[in-house]
């Protein structure tokens, strides 16, 4: 991804942390950058490469500073290296951890579609995903019921619809799947998920 930033609108950018945030402000698009100004810009595939070769170069000497890559070049990157790299390793799932933190659908997204999730242990995800009181009640949930729940079924709330999904929303778990639980009643705890608007549970008993 390539950036064209006017120095008269720089002021703009002030509260800015990260690639992911200038892109974002900008409305950044697969088919060319969209700027401030609504107007596209485009430079030549030479010039593109040498760009990316520069970016690439600063983010190596910056220990692998994610946030000066966007995030789907920095954690591909970053799962490549981390099979000949400790470092790089670590950092992948830093970075993994932090950005379920944020909340950013479309992140969270990229996560699952890359499967970058398996890199976190199963209570590491729910530790990063969830608040962490409610990453606590799930963990208390899945001892009293003495199942795991499937942490690759936890989505962000443009899969409300999808089936046999738990929805999380603002780090807030909003749909909860007990489907495959083996479960006859509805625990006391659920009651505890102060944001929960939907539980999904296929009872034993009928």
């Amino acid at each position: 991804m390539l950036l064209n930033i006017p120095v008269a609108e720089v002021e703009y950018f002030d509260d800015i942390e990260s690639i992911d945030d200038v892109a974002k402000r900008l409305g950044w698009e697969d088919e060319g950058q969209m700027g401030v100004d609504d107007m596209d810009y485009y430079i030549s595939p030479e010039q593109e490469f040498i760009v990316h070769c520069s970016n690439i170069q600063v983010w190596v000497e910056n220990c692998y500073d994610t946030r000066l890559l966007h995030y789907s070049l920095s954690l591909n990157l970053l799962r490549e290296l981390s099979e000949y790299d400790p470092c790089a390793k670590s950092i992948l799932k830093e970075e993994i951890a932090k950005r379920l933190e944020s909340g950013c659908e479309s992140v969270i997204n990229y996560i699952h579609e890359e499967f970058l999730h398996e890199y976190l242990t199963h209570d590491e995800y729910f530790q990063t995903l969830l608040v962490p009181e409610e990453a606590e009640l799930l963990l208390k949930l899945e001892s009293f019921i003495k199942t795991r729940i499937p942490h690759s079924f936890f989505y962000p709330v443009s899969y409300l619809d999808a089936p046999d999904t738990s929805i999380v929303e603002d780090r807030h778990g909003i749909s909860l799947c007990l489907n495959y639980s083996n479960l006859d009643t509805i625990p006391d705890i659920v009651c505890n998920f102060k944001y929960l608007k939907h539980l999904k549970l296929r009872f034993n008993k009928w």
